[in-house]
């Protein structure tokens, strides 16, 4: 059976792998539609949303390998802020952020699934 704590730190992670994930979407969006000022205000959401995950993600798993992974990719969105490198942000969110909030959604549900 899982503990309260758990069951809420499960649906604060659930909500925010789906606001990163439709936030970073909509990122790309504006970055593809050369919206870059709405995309930079929009970016400064991302990235806190992102950390909060973490932070989250930490207290239901504790892969120290995924939670790296996420920690360098989060490294490199804010080299790429500090740079205002909007194409490179919107590859990094396409290719690597995107696929990965999927990932830990899937495992939210499969922990919601295996212990309920």
């Amino acid at each position: 059976m899982i503990s309260k704590s758990m069951v809420d730190d499960i649906e604060n992670l659930s909500y925010y792998c789906q606001n990163c994930h439709t936030s970073m979407e909509v990122y790309n969006e504006l970055v593809q539609n050369r919206k870059l000022e709405t995309a930079s205000i929009l970016l400064t959401k991302i990235i806190n949303n992102i950390t909060i995950l973490i932070e989250l993600y930490q207290r239901i798993n504790s892969s120290v390998k995924k939670i790296e992974y996420i920690n360098s990719k989060l490294e490199i969105l804010m080299d790429g802020y500090e740079n205002m490198d909007y194409f490179y942000i919107k590859d990094i969110f396409e290719y690597e952020m995107l696929p990965l909030t999927k990932e830990i959604f899937e495992e939210i549900k499969e922990i919601i699934f295996t212990k309920s």
